[in-house]
């Protein structure tokens, strides 16, 4: 189980970043232990705004970020490729997810469920504190972004 996974983190990434989270070796094994992974077809939907489910690590490939309004129009919030982590601010907080995840080519991702989050956390404290810096740097950019729309807006 994982072992994909492994081979993905462990090519020459040791001790560099996946989106701000340090792929040390105890890290890399640790991920591997607890995802399985899976290849998705191009137009696969990994998770929907609402639903609960854990992280979903992007091996290969890209996917898109989006979510939709009371009015049900749908709103591109961000394109990502490997090494992003879909679905963490929802798993760590236990909620549900705010973005739904499309996959935009054929991908292969890494899924490690929501129960077994925390765990992995708690016993892997520098990648709780790298998850928190990441939280923080996505809030930070959603703010402003926010700012920049409310200025922007035509009344």
């Amino acid at each position: 189980m994982g072992s994909n996974l492994l081979r993905f983190l462990g090519n020459g990434k040791r001790g560099s970043d996946v989106v701000g989270i340090p792929t040390t070796s105890e890290w890399v094994e640790g991920v591997a232990e607890i995802s399985c992974v899976m290849d998705r077809a191009k137009g696969s939907i990994l998770f929907r705004q609402g639903e609960e489910g854990g992280i979903f690590v992007l091996c290969k490939g890209k996917a898109k970020l989006s979510m939709y309004s009371a009015n049900g129009r749908q709103l591109i919030c961000r394109k990502v490729g490997p090494g992003y982590l879909l679905g963490l601010p929802s798993s760590v907080r236990n909620a549900p997810y705010n973005f739904t995840a499309e996959l935009l080519e054929d991908s292969q991702v890494a899924f490690v469920r929501q129960r077994d989050v925390p765990r992995f956390l708690y016993s892997h404290r520098d990648v709780c504190l790298a998850a928190l810096q990441s939280l923080s740097a996505e809030l930070i950019e959603l703010r402003r972004a926010a700012a920049r729309a409310a200025n922007t807006a035509v009344d």
